[in-house]
């Protein structure tokens, strides 16, 4: 049993994924898309046969006394994520809604309820996503060769294709460990089978033990390599968390005050003047 909300940000929800994307809000049976403050707690409330439950509580109460709360203490009641930008517009008319990636899912999936509520639905616009260089990230990235894709990826993969780049010759020496193997044991597999087929069996687990035990050697060698060029993995991991925090996009990990203790305020000036509003992909300014 769903709310009108709930029950069209489910429909929405399904569309979604049938289309390839995501669901922003996975909608459950009996979410009501409000919450109450009682006891000193803002909390959920739920929907079932006609009540109102309060979750946390298991308090019920019927609509009369949700309506009752409403009427003599509206702000004990709070909008849940799909109603609140409802409620926003309906109070407050949008003419445009700038938002990022997560904000522009949620309207994914309340969409249709606008039309149900009769509220205007504004113009979804996404906000410019941006990631700003500095100098010194920027000689990094180009000693190193690195582009701003290769940083979300695995700090630990990036080193050990260093390392392979760097030293090919170990790659080689292990591949050529493991073509021998498998050429010297599958001899012994031919031999063993014509004698005993049960032992052909044994010769394989055999086989399988030895390139294992190669496969291990070579991450102990390429662990070792990666040492060996430390002062490489700090410039990467400084580059990383300076363009990447965290795996992230700067905006989700950094504020504004070290960019204007660095480069003071006129920098925010020179970066507007240079960030194209309307750009779709993610913009790369180099400071």
């Amino acid at each position: 049993e769903h709310s009108p909300t709930s029950r069209l940000a489910a429909q929405a929800g399904q569309r979604l994924l049938a289309a390839g994307y995501h669901q922003q809000v996975p909608v459950r049976a009996g979410f009501l898309n409000l919450f109450v403050y009682l006891e000193g707690e803002r909390r959920a409330m739920g929907w079932e046969n006609g009540i109102i439950e309060v979750r946390g509580l298991g308090r019920k109460m019927p609509v009369a006394d949700a309506q009752r709360i409403l009427e003599n203490d509206p702000a004990a009641l709070s909008a849940g994520v799909l109603l609140r930008p409802l409620s926003q517009d309906h109070l407050l008319p949008t003419a445009a809604y700038v938002g990022g990636p997560a904000e522009i899912a949620y309207h994914a999936q309340i969409g249709p309820s606008y039309a149900h509520f009769g509220i205007p639905r504004p113009v979804v616009v996404p906000r410019p996503s941006v990631t700003l260089v500095e100098p010194a990230q920027a000689r990094a990235l180009e000693a190193d060769e690195i582009s701003l894709p290769d940083l979300q990826s695995d700090p630990q993969g990036m080193l050990s294709r260093w390392a392979r780049q760097d030293y090919p010759e170990v790659d080689a020496a292990f591949g050529g460990a493991r073509k021998a193997i498998e050429k010297e044991m599958a001899a012994v597999e031919e031999i063993l089978g014509a004698l005993d087929p049960t032992l052909k069996a044994a010769a394989d687990s055999a086989r399988g033990r030895a390139l294992h035990q190669v496969e291990t050697l070579q991450e102990k060698a390429m662990r070792a390599l990666k040492k060996r060029d430390q002062s490489r993995a700090d410039r990467l991991r400084r580059t990383r968390d300076a363009l990447m925090p965290g795996g992230s996009f700067q905006e989700r990990g950094l504020g504004l005050v070290n960019l204007l203790a660095r480069h003071g305020v006129a920098v925010v000036e020179d970066i507007g003047q240079r960030i194209d509003p309307f750009a779709r992909g993610h913009q790369v300014i180099f400071l």
